[in-house]
């Protein structure tokens, strides 16, 4: 089944914001209220909002291997096409995971589970929107490559909590 990916994380973080609700970089995580539960050997981002297997997926589209990113949103009006990137097409999404709701260090949350082509990768990403203590709204993106993301769901799944 293909669906527009836009739509979808649409309806999942503009209603989750109307609701209540380490590393040198912690300050922006911090100001979220967000903390990333870092795996052993495992890397944190200069600002604290991405958390990778291999530090050369810290910044690049498409990570070689598991990786966590958090995307803060400032608002309900966020563009979604901002939050996921530009090389998302509905036509190479297919879904992996129906929407569900879920929690995220005990607080509610929604997530989507989606198979995307990104130029010439398959990758898995679990979209997991939720509002964090301080009230932001934050998208959690749990990726990995389409071949390997099965055995890293559930160390990725413990990822992210709350400061």
């Amino acid at each position: 089944m293909r669906i527009p990916v836009f739509a979808v994380l649409a309806a999942l973080v503009i209603p989750l914001a109307a609701c209540g609700g380490g590393g040198a970089g912690a300050s922006a995580a911090g100001k979220l209220g967000v903390e990333l539960s870092t795996p052993d050997g495992w890397v944190v981002s200069d600002d604290g909002l991405v958390v990778a297997r291999r530090s050369a997926d810290l910044a690049v589209s498409v990570p070689s291997g598991p990786r966590v990113r958090v995307v803060p949103s400032a608002d309900t009006n966020t563009d979604i096409n901002e939050l996921i990137g530009d090389g998302e097409d509905a036509s190479n999404t297919t879904v992996v995971d129906i929407p569900e709701r879920t929690t995220v260090a005990g607080r509610q949350a929604l997530a989507i589970t989606l198979r995307e082509t990104d130029g010439n990768a398959q990758i898995v990403r679990r979209y997991v929107a939720a509002a964090s203590p301080t009230g932001a709204s934050v998208l959690f993106v749990l990726e990995a490559p389409a071949d390997t993301f099965e055995a890293s769901r559930a160390q990725l799944n413990r990822i992210p909590g709350w400061s």
